[in-house]
């Protein structure tokens, strides 16, 4: 199984939902969902023209080639280690969008620990956006488990969080353009936030 699946397309693309059922194994542990239940959906989920905002509705763009994502996936981030890192192009519809999807590892306790992460160029494709854009409107009962969210400038962060067994996404709209995805397990929110804000995003904004 390639160690990209837990950070895969199809969760960024398709489905927040989706994402919570995808890791390596294809499967999640069903005890997670019993940590989500207590979120509380919008009584009248967005349809898709409200959740593309105006700078999404418009036509898309050109998508950054997938090297130079491949490129801004460091190294070394805040002590994990980058293992492998792949670029690919994807038709999205009409459209194309690119991507960059990398593991990276670290060892805690004498136990290695495995980090996914995906950068992917949206290129303003609306249907890119739709499963973020219904997280981020989605009502809150418990932000300690279940969703969360806040904001860096102009860019917006989803974490999404499961504690039997500690499980933490985070998903990142960047410039309003680039879906940053990670995903991981044991490891605390805390520490998942600090890795996506030692990401290169200067240079992610930059990028056209």
């Amino acid at each position: 199984m390639s160690p990209f699946c837990r950070v895969c397309l199809v969760c960024a693309l398709i489905g927040v939902a989706a994402a919570w059922a995808c890791d390596a194994g294809g499967t999640r542990d069903a005890g997670a969902d019993a940590d989500v239940a207590n979120v509380t959906p919008a009584t009248n989920p967005p349809s898709r023209a409200a959740t593309a905002t105006p700078e999404l509705a418009a036509s898309g763009v050109e998508p950054v080639a997938h090297a130079r994502l491949v490129e801004l996936c460091a190294k070394e981030v805040v002590g994990w280690t980058l293992k492998q890192v792949v670029g690919d192009e994807h038709p999205l519809g009409a459209a194309r969008i690119t991507s960059a999807l990398a593991t990276y590892t670290r060892e805690r306790d004498g136990k290695t620990q495995t980090l996914s992460l995906g950068i992917i160029d949206g290129a303003r494709t609306p249907q890119a956006y739709l499963s973020f854009e219904v997280a981020w409107k989605t009502e809150l009962s418990n932000e300690s488990l279940g969703y969360s969210r806040f904001e860096f400038g102009r860019d917006r962060i989803v974490q999404m969080l499961s504690r039997h067994p500690l499980t933490v996404q985070v998903h990142a709209l960047v410039a309003n353009r680039f879906l940053v995805q990670v995903d991981v397990e044991k490891v605390e929110p805390e520490e998942v936030r600090e890795f996506v804000l030692a990401l290169p995003l200067d240079a992610l904004r930059a990028l056209k």
